[in-house]
């Protein structure tokens, strides 16, 4: 199926408030507002972004203003494949609804709304990340899931599942990773399914005016038995209309026929909220009427029918029914119990497949959780280590990093890195030689040099060093060298590794090498065992090179003097 694109925010509002004249700076302000409300649901998870309302964005004397721009929204600007939508007929679909090509794709000519208004059949597929991590996390930690029953009984709320969201350790945790929702969600410390429940449908835009009473758990009820009845439960004993189902009850209370109910609630699972207001007055009416019949008098039943409708307004914008948020609810609470239980295979599982999409904030996201609230240590790279992929190691509370999670270092190249730790090294000349063969050039060591990665063999000045030498050198190919181009130790270095006669021996202007694996050998000595590195600077005294080979910096007077020392030696 395909899906019709409705402008965005943002384009809406710029058209609007083209349209009608506004002042340039209120236009350009509220637009950078929506901006920081767009950017916030670009990195929201997908099952989150909901909870993102851009009214939280901008400047709550801008809301009325901004309000005039939601017709915009519903102006078709584009097309594309359904995400998710496939249409179930038995008819011919090419000759009776028609067929559209969408770039490389063929599509059925018609979208969810027309299929819904007009009783087509249609077939949903969804993905459920959460539900892909919690089983893979299971998996490797080689134990059964749980059965719904089961992760109940073994989460009473003294259990320490619970304080993930109290102590706000709730990343990867379905519907409160986000930082916003993990402080809401801390501060009302869910301690059982139902609160937890609760918690995810009253986070909706659809609350936001009651949120507040129910977030710090005052008591509250509307004082009217027959409607209360309705709507309280022994789990939760106060009048708070958090579900679809719920909100249902209200309407049917006011006096709506239920198949209309049933309509409105429809209405609001898809948002369309004009649809939703035109009962407002309906509802008002019915509602005043049947609160009077309770024995309340005309002032009370008008307050209490406005605030009851400011809750069914604001659902408008999306509410949750109950079956919807009990399964979401116990998709964050298995996520909960197994970071409770078992955080290092938590994390590694999450690690991985966040690697996987090369999401690096989300990476530093979770490392930096795993350390504040479990003490988790992520050892520093190091050659020979295992960085191929993330791994814990539970007698020493670690997690070994993956080496791709470095900007520029791919899978392939910690494959590669870890069959070079496995062969045998004489030195730091003989893992470049190693790397050089495979592809891997000094642009890809230097920043692992940087890192620390490869401290057995020196220290980062010294193997920097080492790296631009092993440039100049070709590679360690280099077959003549002419004298012009040396001085210092390196002359020494290549002259006793190198013959400046010809066959007739006649004197050259060049050195030929003989002995390039004695020559690196030595180089590598020197630089490792003979100078002093406390002293002397890589870019200068380390092998002295002429300015007009490397135009780096002359050494100080102070390295000069610890090289020409070291080279009398």
């Amino acid at each position: 199926m395909l899906a019709y694109g409705t402008m965005k925010k943002s384009k809406a509002w710029k058209l609007y408030a083209k349209s009608q004249g506004i002042p340039f700076e209120v236009a350009n302000e509220v637009s950078n507002q929506i901006k920081k409300y767009e950017n916030a649901l670009k990195h929201a998870e997908e099952d989150e972004r909901d909870t993102v309302d851009p009214m939280d964005y901008i400047d709550p004397k801008y809301h009325d203003v901004y309000r005039g721009s939601a017709s915009y929204l519903e102006l078709i600007d584009s097309w594309s494949i359904a995400p998710c939508s496939y249409l179930l007929y038995s008819g011919s679909i090419r000759r009776e609804i028609g067929l559209v090509r969408i770039k490389d794709n063929i599509c059925c000519l018609m979208d969810g709304h027309w299929a819904e208004e007009c009783h087509f059949l249609k077939n949903d597929l969804l993905t459920v990340k959460t539900v892909d991590l919690t089983d893979r996390i299971y998996k490797r930690i080689g134990i059964k899931k749980h059965t719904v029953p089961e992760l109940l009984a073994a989460c009473p709320p003294t259990d320490p599942c619970w304080d993930m969201y109290r102590i706000g350790a709730t990343c990867c945790l379905n519907q409160v990773g986000q930082p916003g929702t993990s402080v809401r969600v801390g501060k009302y410390h869910p301690t059982n399914i139902s609160e937890l429940c609760a918690f995810i449908a009253a986070i909706r835009p659809g609350f936001k005016s009651m949120y507040k009473t129910f977030e710090e758990r005052r008591p509250f009820s509307y004082g009217v038995k027959a409607f209360d009845d309705l709507i309280q439960t022994e789990e939760m004993p106060y009048s708070f209309v958090l579900y679809q189902e719920m909100e249902m009850a209200a309407l049917h209370f006011a006096g709506i026929p239920i198949d209309e109910c049933y309509t409105a609630i429809k209405n609001i699972a898809k948002k369309r909220a004009d649809k939703v207001l035109a009962y407002k007055e309906k509802f008002l009416s019915g509602f005043r009427e049947a609160i009077l019949r309770e024995g309340k008098n005309e002032e009370e039943a008008e307050a209490l029918a406005q605030k009851l409708w400011q809750i069914v307004e604001d659902s408008a914008a999306y509410s949750f029914n109950a079956s919807h948020s009990y399964c979401v609810a116990l998709d964050s609470l298995y996520g909960a119990w197994l970071k409770a239980h078992y955080p290092l295979e938590f994390y590694e599982v999450c690690l991985s497949v966040y690697d996987q999409k090369g999401d690096k904030d989300k990476l530093s996201e979770l490392k930096e959780e795993a350390e504040r609230y479990f003490k988790i240590q992520f050892p520093p790279f190091r050659f020979r280590q295992d960085n191929r992929r993330y791994l814990a190691m539970p007698e020493k509370n670690q997690i070994v990093n993956k080496l791709s999670s470095i900007k520029g270092v791919g899978s392939s190249a910690c494959a590669l890195l870890y069959q070079c730790g496995k062969a045998k090294h004489d030195g730091f000349f003989s893992v470049l030689a190693w790397l050089d063969k495979k592809s891997f050039k000094s642009a890809k060591v230097i920043p692992l040099i940087k890192i620390g990665y490869f401290q057995e063999f020196g220290n980062t000045t010294q193997l920097l060093r080492l790296t631009q030498i092993w440039d100049w050198l070709g590679q360690g190919t280099s077959k003549q060298i002419r004298k012009d181009k040396l001085a210092g130790d390196m002359l020494e270095l290549v002259k006793a590794h190198a013959t400046d006669r010809n066959a007739k021996g006649a004197e050259l202007k060049t050195y030929t090498i003989t002995d390039m694996p004695g020559l690196l050998r030595d180089i590598e000595r020197t630089v490792l065992y003979v100078y002093d590195l406390r002293e002397v600077d890589y870019h200068s005294g380390l092998l002295h090179f002429p300015q007009e080979v490397h135009p780096h910096p002359q050494p100080s007077a102070t390295q000069q003097k610890g090289a020409d020392f070291y080279g009398q030696k």
